[in-house]
């Protein structure tokens, strides 16, 4: 290896200098930071945790004050509707609520088709129905839209027969459990 001819000792001797052996300060500088953090974030949560325990203390003493100024009667009172918001929330899943089923007959009736009887089993979830329309067309057209709809599993025509007017007949809708329970 060759030494380089603008080379100068005294230029290797400060490099020598530079370098002191042990910790290097970034890393002590590094560590110093980092402690000062560590420190910080725990006196905060400390102070937080302090915050935090007299809120608790003070919301304790609300309720217990709150629990000592009820009379029994409202106690009486409040747990007598809470069993019968229970109750409520057990029934209201199974209750029969017809009026969607009106909604769908007025919506998806012919103009031309007036219905005369009108029958619902709830247990059986089949609305029959009897009615006039003056042509067979029509007749056809009015089970085909209700037979169309969402909540509807089949319509049966039945009876159909010339009258006075036009045609009568009876129809019967068969539909789900979701168009007549509560959703």
């Amino acid at each position: 290896m060759e030494i380089p001819k603008n080379f100068s000792p005294q230029i290797a001797n400060s490099r020598k200098t530079l370098i002191t052996p042990g910790i290097p300060k970034n890393y002590l500088f590094g560590s110093l930071a980092f402690c000062i953090f560590v420190l910080a974030v725990y006196f905060v949560m400390a102070g937080y945790v302090k915050f935090a325990n007299s809120q608790i203390e003070n919301l304790d003493r609300e309720i217990q004050d709150t629990v000592t100024s009820l009379s029994t009667e409202e106690v009486e009172k409040v747990l007598v509707l809470d069993a019968q918001l229970r109750g409520l929330k057990i029934l209201l899943p199974q209750h029969i609520f017809v009026s969607d089923l009106f909604s769908l007959l007025e919506n998806n009736t012919s103009p031309q088709v007036s219905f005369s009887s009108f029958k619902l089993d709830t247990a059986q979830r089949v609305l029959s129905l009897e009615g006039t329309a003056p042509s067979l067309t029509e007749v056809s057209i009015q089970a085909a839209a209700l037979k169309s709809q969402q909540y509807v599993r089949d319509v049966v025509l039945k009876d159909v027969r010339q009258g006075g007017v036009g045609f009568e007949f009876k129809l019967e809708i068969y539909f789900t459990n979701d168009l007549i329970l509560v959703k």
